[in-house]
């Protein structure tokens, strides 16, 4: 942290892509006087330093928890920003920049030249971004140069959506955070490195291989292997939704498409991890399907942005995840009403928690029959995706 003078007032709230000059300015002075700033990017929220300052990069290091041989990515504003880093790019590498940038790709660019910025000197490449982000654009010129652009997390751990959270953990930690609203995705940027050719998909974020090489003209080298993820969602993840997660996965168990897809469940309440309840696990063992091994788990923006469909087993469970996390409507569906023109009396699917086992034994069926109904539409949304 710095001087007091910063330390009053670290909190601004804004519209990211109508940036106050208040908070523009606070940033600025904040970054030219060695402190870290966190500001919303076009995907995820970002520790920002001026990247040439020895003092902030090592702070930052420190704060994440990250080890000084794994470099940040650094946000510029244009090709000539980033090739005073790095030297004079290719006449291929520029193409690609002006093709993809701004953009939420990160591009990883051969350094043609000894680098001076403290901690990468040893580098042989460097990532670089220019987000389509009004405020990210802001930044960079206030700052009179580039500025680090690493996600806000703790090293090796899980990228934070929630604005809230963020203050909770990093607050006390930096000089500044401009709360942008909350995160609708956890993916990132595509990482992309353009040392090879063809060039190669590192990490596919927010923008799909398909829609690079769309844009590029040519196919990329990617080790990248797709998983059609299906996620099941009840209450307290003891009984409905772990039933129907086991029932999916022997479904599919023995077929091509078992190696593609995951499956997975939560519930809306906030438990600690419990196990299944006993008549849900006799009801599937009875079913050869193991449930032994199952612990719940609360839902999350995470999981819910990772999967590529959601089943809800009743329309309580449709409501909770609608009301509090609208950005995936599109993809939240009830189990029972999927794929059907029909008109549905009883859209949930009751549940059994507490109850005898004969009532789990016809929960179980009821689930059973929804997930045999469904599976050819399910199969062709699955290929669909595989195939793109």
């Amino acid at each position: 942290m710095i001087s007091n003078l910063f330390k009053k007032s670290n909190y601004l709230k804004v519209d990211p892509n109508k940036p106050t000059d208040k908070a523009i300015n606070r940033a600025g002075k904040i970054l030219n006087a060695s402190g870290i700033i966190i500001y919303p990017t076009d995907t995820l929220y970002g520790f920002g330093v001026k990247i040439d300052n020895h003092d902030a990069i090592r702070k930052l290091y420190k704060i994440k928890g990250r080890e000084k041989s794994k470099p940040f990515s650094i946000m510029v504003n244009s090709v000539s920003q980033a090739e005073q880093i790095v030297g004079t790019f290719s006449p291929e590498d520029t193409e690609i920049f002006k093709k993809l940038l701004p953009g939420k790709i990160t591009l990883l660019v051969k350094a043609r030249k000894k680098i001076t910025i403290p901690g990468f000197e040893k580098l042989e490449k460097i990532g670089f971004r220019i987000p389509q982000s009004k405020i990210c654009e802001r930044l960079v010129e206030i700052a009179d140069g580039p500025i680090s652009t690493s996600s806000v997390n703790f090293a090796s751990s899980e990228n934070l959506a929630d604005s809230r959270e963020i203050r909770h953990l990093f607050g006390k930690e930096v000089d500044l955070i401009i709360d942008g609203g909350p995160v609708h995705s956890l993916k990132g940027s595509s990482v992309i490195d353009l040392t090879t050719f063809p060039p190669r998909l590192l990490r596919e974020g927010e923008v799909l291989l398909e829609e690079i090489e769309k844009k590029l003209g040519i196919k990329l080298i990617s080790d990248i292997k797709r998983k059609f993820i299906i996620t099941f969602v009840c209450s307290g993840n003891i009984c409905r939704s772990p039933m129907a997660e086991g029932i999916l996965k022997k479904q599919l168990d023995g077929t091509n498409y078992q190696s593609m897809v995951e499956i997975n469940s939560a519930g809306t309440l906030n438990l600690p991890p419990t196990v299944a309840a006993l008549e849900a696990v006799k009801v599937a063992d009875g079913k050869d399907v193991d449930l032994t091994r199952h612990l719940s788990r609360p839902v999350d923006r995470r999981i819910l942005d990772r999967a590529n469909i959601i089943f809800c087993m009743a329309d309580n469970h449709f409501d909770y995840l609608n009301q509090n996390y609208p950005e995936f409507k599109d993809k939240i569906f009830l189990l029972k009403t999927f794929a059907t023109k029909k008109e549905i009396l009883e859209v949930s699917i009751p549940d059994p928690i507490g109850m005898s086992e004969k009532v789990f034994q016809k929960v179980y069926h009821e689930i059973e029959k929804q997930l045999f109904r469904i599976m050819p539409i399910l199969l062709k949304q699955i290929s669909a995706y595989l195939d793109t």
